[in-house]
């Protein structure tokens, strides 16, 4: 390795930039999702889905197969009586998943249903103009590699050239809340209480990105459709009469469940402003009836558990409730009007509202993408290298004890970096040979390490003014022997045989 040469000129060196352009961006919920066509003039137009009569500002997350075409959406929703082992919903959180959904006698992996969905939403974007090339995703904070690429994999396959995807809590952060924009600095909960799951996570505000903290989730007993189980069962004993009272209406339970189904629901939403709803499930059975007391009765033990998962997720992200400058409540079931008053009176920590909590995160993710778009970058030549630094040790290997500079920490020229045991027991200190600032450390305190070892990365500051430049060195060609080191058994067993483990690092500059 050699120092960087003499400068020969200053500068900056070009990077094209791309210019801003239209972005589709899709909040794909477990039960619902909505998607927002963000311009190029900075303009954010809500798709419409309609389901014949009615045109919505979202869509059911849903598919029916259709003999060898996937319905999707409102279409699938209002046929998805026809035959329920046709018909799919709630498959968000299979994505990435080898096990395929069945259809009947078919099946289909569910990054293969979340394609129809973007296809679906897609086709509708187009009646707005053409089609934006890009799509932007919304997933949830803890998501795998695996759910990654299959999402980034359906919206290729929906036929978008770029797949981006921002988590969805950092989404919720930008979302415009009816108390105003977030401080720099300000760390907010987002209690994301949707249909099929409930997300907590802790955000904390920069000037043009966030940063999660910390995240939790409770994927089962905790959505929306929770709370509408419980009224349907309900409702369920005056519909089972109905159908015993006569045997050949069995052929129209699935029919029937459809309706005490909605009826739930519409009992859920009345009963947020009225002290009582009533519902109709069919002609012939009685009306019913709800009193908000019973809704309060059912929708109680779940929103514990959200508020549950909240404080653990404080705690295990080592902050306290005195630190959070307030929740921001997200997701169709935080319509529930006691969501937003149980979450202020157990945390008691101010609650911030959005316009349309079942739009907030697209409307979120938009606006991340408005700030972002067009995100071209002048690269600069650096003020620092990145240098390996290796010690000799005596006796040939030796166990690090602790570090004595944390990662990303500076220190000055002969400062002690670690201390090591030697195999006489004794203590000694691996110095900088010059001043610099730790960039990533590779051994762990208590490890064994060995003479030559690559112990960190550092860098050190250039002079002012000074070029540097690399030389590339062919892979093969840099590949060091394969044959042990007879002096160190014990490394060439650790690394198979004495395959060095320089043969996988990073060719430091030049």
């Amino acid at each position: 390795m050699t120092e960087p040469s003499a400068p020969a000129s200053g500068g900056t060196v070009a990077v094209r930039t791309s210019a801003r352009s239209p972005v589709l961006v899709v909040d794909l919920g477990t039960t619902s999702s909505s998607a927002v066509v963000a311009s190029a003039d900075g303009q954010h137009h809500l798709l419409k889905h309609t389901d014949g009569i009615t045109r919505h500002d979202w869509l059911p997350t849903a598919v029916l197969l259709d003999q060898d075409t996937f319905l999707v959406g409102w279409q699938a929703y209002e046929r998805r009586g026809d035959d329920p082992a046709l018909y799919r919903t709630e498959f968000k959180p299979d994505i990435g998943s080898a096990v395929p959904i069945p259809f009947g006698r078919s099946s289909f992996p569910a990054a293969t249903l979340v394609t129809a969905v973007l296809a679906h939403i897609r086709e509708i974007a187009a009646e707005l103009g053409p089609v934006p090339e890009r799509v932007l995703l919304t997933v949830p904070a803890e998501t795998t590699h695996a759910r990654r690429d299959a999402m980034v994999g359906a919206g290729r396959a929906a036929g978008f050239d770029d797949v981006d995807l921002l988590p969805e809590p950092v989404a919720a952060a930008y979302a415009p809340t009816l108390g105003g924009d977030w401080q720099r600095g300000d760390l907010v909960l987002v209690y994301d209480f949707g249909g099929g799951t409930f997300d907590a996570a802790l955000v904390r505000i920069g000037d043009r990105t966030h940063e999660i903290l910390g995240q939790q989730s409770l994927l089962t007993g905790h959505g929306g459709r929770d709370i509408d189980a419980a009224l349907m069962a309900d409702l369920r004993p005056a519909a089972d009469r109905w159908l015993t009272a006569d045997p050949t209406r069995e052929d129209i339970r699935h029919r029937l469940d459809r309706r005490t189904a909605d009826a739930a629901v519409a009992l859920k939403h009345r009963l947020s402003t009225a002290e009582r709803a009533t519902a109709e499930i069919a002609l012939d059975i009685p009306t019913q009836w709800v009193s908000r007391d019973r809704l309060h009765d059912i929708a109680m033990p779940v929103l514990a558990g959200t508020v549950a998962c909240c404080r653990a997720l404080i705690s295990q992200a080592g902050a306290t409730l005195d630190q959070i400058a307030a929740v921001v409540l997200v997701g169709g079931s935080t319509r529930l009007r006691m969501a937003a008053a149980y979450v202020e009176k157990e945390l008691g920590l101010p609650v911030r509202r959005t316009a349309d909590p079942t739009l907030a995160v697209v409307h979120g993710a938009a606006r991340w993408a408005g700030l972002t778009a067009g995100g071209g970058m002048t690269g600069e030549a650096p003020t620092e290298l990145e240098y390996p630094l290796r010690w000799p040790i005596p006796a040939g290997e030796a166990r690090l004890e602790r570090w004595l500079v944390a990662e990303h920490g500076t220190y000055p020229a002969g400062a002690a970096l670690a201390r090591v045991r030697l195999t006489d027991n004794t203590l000694h200190d691996l110095c900088a040979p010059r001043e610099g600032r730790i960039v990533r450390r590779h051994a762990l305190e208590g490890q064994c390490v060995f003479d030559g070892d690559w112990l960190v990365t550092v860098v050190h500051p250039l002079p002012p003014g000074a070029e540097f430049t690399y030389e590339l060195v062919p892979w093969a060609q840099g590949r060091r022997s394969s044959t042990p080191d007879p002096r160190h058994p014990k490394r060439a067993a650790r690394r198979g045989g004495g395959d060095d483990r320089d043969d996988d690092r990073e060719i430091p500059p030049r």
